[in-house]
């Protein structure tokens, strides 16, 4: 999933974005745009060091200064479902064989579709959040 959908089902819920430059900013997360600007309410600011703490009603981030993005684990289960479903309702419509998703990961003795199946079956813990970072490249 791309991670603007992972912001859509975390919106309205308390989310932690670290910047490049170390600091952290804790609140609720009211809105965003394609380029990752998001906007927080509530927000409690802490410096790259941690002993020095700022509260805003709100403020703006603009993308390319975030670092990563840590979501609540539900914002990221509801996202999870709502992707689990909207797979099924495209299997339903097209008619597709519901077991031909897991086939493509099947084994058959070669060692990378053994990688990529064991890559597939890897569990997500949801009482994790999940963290998206930013890779700059130089």
């Amino acid at each position: 999933m791309l991670p603007i959908t992972f912001l859509n089902y975390a919106t309205n819920h308390h989310v932690m974005i670290e910047l490049k430059n170390g600091e952290t900013y804790h609140g609720l997360l009211s809105g965003f745009d394609r380029y990752l600007n998001l906007t927080l309410q509530n927000v409690l600011i802490t410096s790259r060091d941690g002993e020095h703490f700022t509260r805003m009603n709100s403020c703006t981030i603009k993308g390319a200064m975030i670092k990563s993005i840590r979501l609540p684990a539900n914002a990221i289960d509801e996202a999870a479902v709502a992707m689990a479903n909207e797979v099924q309702r495209y299997q339903i419509q097209t008619g597709t064989d519901p077991t031909y998703y897991s086939q493509m990961f099947s084994t058959n003795g070669s060692s990378g579709q053994q990688s990529r199946q064991r890559r597939s079956t890897k569990k997500y813990s949801s009482s994790e959040p999940l963290v998206i970072t930013h890779q700059h490249k130089s």
